[in-house]
Order: structure tokens, then sequence, then C-alpha cells
């Protein structure tokens, strides 16, 4: 604690520059261990104002910039604080510190700011929530501008004629990662204030819904990098040309076409990642839409057929992770045990039986998620069945006969396709009696099915 203590001066003294305060901030980010001794209230009290001063007494960046580096570097520091009671009496200053960086920062710091806003009200505020409620009300106000300016958001990134992708300088209200970040946090004050949730967060929901439901380009078929991309690349290469030629410093050694591939390859990097943070936005909304259903349901009424289609076509286009998979599966079940999954699954039948949709390609969900995958199949297949043609139920009788024959699967999962197969009995036989062969022939496979049991 002495040798931090004479860090202090970076702090305080108005003449030490950015880079010594930054050096002071990456010193105390190597002394974490401290953070967990007795020494943990005489670091605060010694540190903590300094290094708000660092975010309250500079401006945000919007480049990247040493001030930015810096102001990121004390939010690293403050976010790994110990969330315990020794924090407390600080805890006002730092939720108004979050708020403020999400207000008025950019993406990188405003997910720090959101994630360390999420931490503080799980470890502290739930203990004693009278007096928070103000943070509850300026936290959704915050939220439900992000969802404002994401079809802004969108069109700027992927539209007719992009302007710039987001990145980790963009506004927190023009963020594709802020949009993920919101869904967790807000469900979790909505448990902790739930009065005013029921009528703050129902003017979200149209807007949310708007955002998950929204069609972005395909992986298959990026958007080309548009001339205002190149004019500002050209713009910088030549100014780079004219500081190495100030510098006296040979020109650079790179062709012509050798730049442009490189701007493009930049451009299309850059897509592919604001690609996958759109999905990840729209599968975390999505999720967290289908869990409110039980407790906005007329307001969520009008946009559950969206929703549904939406939720499919993200099994096919979001990234085949595990992490992702597992949320959309979640929000599949939620719907199943919503009060809307007839009309829901209606239209999206085809989609369920489709082979690989809900489970993915991937070898590591294929491990990890099968059993959930198949019980979610049949949670759906049990509550639609009766909405089958004859060519459907010969498709869910041949998967569930693979599934009950597969040995890699738990004996509780085997057990729920059997039971299953029973509640179609009634279905097939619905069918035998009109006269349809084929319908036999699916009560022989039935046979078969139990025969492997």
């Amino acid at each position: 604690m002495d040798d931090l203590a004479k860090l202090l001066r970076c702090f305080t003294d108005p003449l030490c520059d950015i880079d010594a305060r930054k050096k002071a901030t990456d010193s105390i980010k190597d002394s974490q261990e401290l953070w967990h001794t007795k020494e943990y209230p005489k670091f605060l009290k010694v540190f903590l104002e300094p290094l708000l001063a660092q975010l309250t007494s500079t401006q945000p960046q919007f480049e990247d910039t040493e001030l930015q580096k810096l102001r990121h570097s004390v939010l690293e520091v403050l976010s790994k604080l110990p969330p315990n009671e020794v924090l407390r009496p600080y805890l006002p200053k730092l939720l108004e510190l979050c708020l403020t960086i999400l207000n008025s920062d950019n993406q990188a710091n405003g997910v720090l700011a959101m994630r360390m806003l999420l931490d503080l009200n799980k470890n502290l505020v739930r203990s004693s929530v009278q007096g928070f409620e103000p943070q509850f009300v300026e936290c959704v106000n915050f939220i439900a501008k992000v969802y404002a300016e994401f079809q802004a958001t969108f069109a700027e990134a992927f539209g007719p004629n992009p302007a710039k992708l987001p990145t980790d300088f963009s506004s927190t209200f023009r963020s594709l990662k802020m949009v993920s970040e919101c869904p967790l946090p807000l469900m979790f004050l909505m448990q902790l204030f739930p009065v005013y949730a029921k009528t703050r967060v129902p003017a979200l929901l149209p807007s949310m819904a708007a955002a998950a439901c929204q069609r972005g380009p395909e992986l298959s078929a990026l958007p080309p990098c548009p001339q205002a991309v190149w004019e500002k690349e050209m713009e910088k290469r030549q100014r780079d040309m004219r500081e190495r030629q100030q510098r006296g410093q040979p020109p650079e050694q790179m062709s012509e076409d050798k730049w442009k591939e490189l701007v493009q390859e930049k451009w299309k990097e850059g897509v592919l990642g604001a690609v996958t943070d759109l999905k990840i936005a729209q599968v975390r909304t999505l999720n967290f839409l289908t869990m409110l259903m039980r407790n906005f349901p007329l307001e969520l009424e009008p946009h559950m057929q969206g929703i549904c289609s939406s939720l499919f076509y993200l099994f096919r286009s979001a990234p085949d992770s595990i992490a992702v998979r597992r949320e959309l599966l979640a929000a599949t079940r939620c719907m199943v045990n919503g009060p809307q999954k007839n009309v829901c699954f209606a239209g999206v039948i085809g989609d369920v039986l489709e082979g690989g949709v809900l489970l993915g390609s991937s070898m590591a969900s294929m491990d990890a998620l099968k059993p959930v995958s198949v019980l979610t199949f049949c949670e759906i297949v049990h509550h639609t069945r009766k909405l089958f043609t004859l060519e459907q139920l010969g498709g869910v009788v041949s998967y569930l006969a693979c599934c009950v024959a597969d040995r890699s699967l738990p004996f509780t999962t085997q057990s729920t396709c059997v039971r299953l197969s029973l509640n179609l009995v009634e279905c097939l036989y619905q069918v035998c009696s009109k006269g349809q062969l084929h319908g036999a022939k699916l009560i022989c496979c039935y046979r078969l099915v139990f025969c492997t049991c």
C-alpha cells in the first residue's frame, strides 16, 4: 500500500501528463490482490476520489486518443473493485458515474459502465433498494433511447448507402454492442423495482420487438466497401505519404492494387464484426422478450408472430456458438410455455422439422446442446401436434425413432421421446381413419421405435 501511495501524486499533481497517469493506473490495476485484504478500505479512501476525477474532469473521447486510453483504464480498475460492504459508502457516486458514462461516452466505456452497473445492483442495491428508484428510471430512459436509435444505427451500417460501421469509439446510442448489453441489466432491475417496471417497461417493448425482428445482411452477401470509406482511406494514405516525405523517409513500397485489397479486407472484417454484434444483440433481445410473455401478454401479442419468425431466422443466421444457441433454445422454450404458443408456431412448423435448425452444425453445439435441443423439439411438437400434415408427422416419427436409438442421449431424454410418440398415436389414428395408407405405415414405424427401446 505504501508503494501505491506514491502514485497518488500522479493523479493530484496538475503537472503530471496523461502518460504518467496512465502508467499509475496500470500499476494500480496490477495490484488487484490488495483489494482482497484488510487494506481495501484504506485503498478506497486514498484512491477512489482521484480515480473518479479522471473521468469527471475530462471529456469523453470518440477517437483513439491517449486520453481515451486513460479513461478506459480507469474504468477497468473501477469495474474490478470487489462489490462488498466496504464499497457500499461509495455506491451512490459509482452509480451516478455509470449513468453519466452511459449517457455521454463511447461504446468501449459504455459497455464497461453497463456491466459495472449490473454488478453493483446484484451485489449491493438488491439488499436495500429504497432510494435507488431514480437510478432505475434513468437506466430505462437510456435503454429506451438506445433502442429508439437502433433503426438509424442499422441504416448507417447496413443500409443502401452505409456511412460507417459501429466501433469502440461510436456513441453509446449508436452501438450494436450496447444493444446486446441492455437486456440483462434491464431484466434484473425489473426484479428489484417491479412497481416501476409495470409502468415503464411496456413503452419499451415495441422498439425492442422491431430491433429483434430486423433482418440483417446475410454473411454470404455482404455490402461492398462504400465510396465514403474509400475517400477517407485515400485521404489517410496521402497524409501518411506527406508526413513520411517531411521526415525524409522513403515512400511506402505498396502498389495501388495491394492497397485497395487491404482496404477491402479491412472493410469486410469490420462488416463481419458488425453483423456478429447485430445477431448477438437480436438474440439477447429476443430472449428478453420471450421471458416477458407472461408479464406483458397483451403488449406483446401484436409482435408474437414476428418474434417467432425472427427466432428461427436467427437459428439459421446467428453465430453457431454454444452461448448463442443456448439463448435461442431458452427463448424457444419460453415461447412454447407462453400463452400464444399455438399461434406462434403455426407458421414455422417446417422450420422446426428441418434438420439441424435447432442444433446447428458445429460439433461443439452438437456435443453440448443435443439433449436440450431434443427436449425443445419435443415440447414444440407436443403443443402443435394437431397442426401437422401427414408428411410432417412422418418427419416427426422418423426423428423420434432416431433419438430413441441414439445411445449418446440421456435416458430421460429418450423417455420423453417415447412419451411424445404415445401422444402422437391419436393424430396418426385420425389419419388412418381417413383411409390414408401412409398413416398405417407410420404406425408400423412406432412399433419399431418401441422394439428399439
